[in-house]
């Protein structure tokens, strides 16, 4: 039963096979029910995968069947170094906040 249990399993799912399988990862993030969570968790995975494969990425993203905005955010230009990107926290992905200097 779509829902938030099988949600979190889901993002989980996408979030283990991320770095390993990218397409994979996408299959099972698209299969989140909630259109927020999915939208989010895909943009979280774009952007661990821009940040680990830069252009070879970006390339592969444009390929994938997403909306025309999510490909688009990949695009941007990168976040400063003080910035932490998407990490890995309990299956989904989170967002560290910032180094304070």
């Amino acid at each position: 039963t779509p829902g938030p249990k099988t949600d979190r399993v889901l993002c989980a799912f996408a979030a283990e096979t991320a770095a390993d399988d990218p397409r994979a990862a996408r299959v099972w993030a698209s299969e989140i029910y909630d259109p927020a969570l999915r939208e989010n968790h895909l943009r979280d995975l774009m952007q661990s995968w821009v940040a680990l494969y830069g252009d070879q990425a970006r390339e592969g993203i444009q390929a994938l069947d997403l909306p025309a905005e999510l490909k688009a955010e990949c695009n941007a230009p990168p976040a400063p170094a003080n910035c932490a990107g998407p990490s890995l926290r309990r299956g989904c992905l989170w967002r560290r906040p910032r180094a304070h200097r």
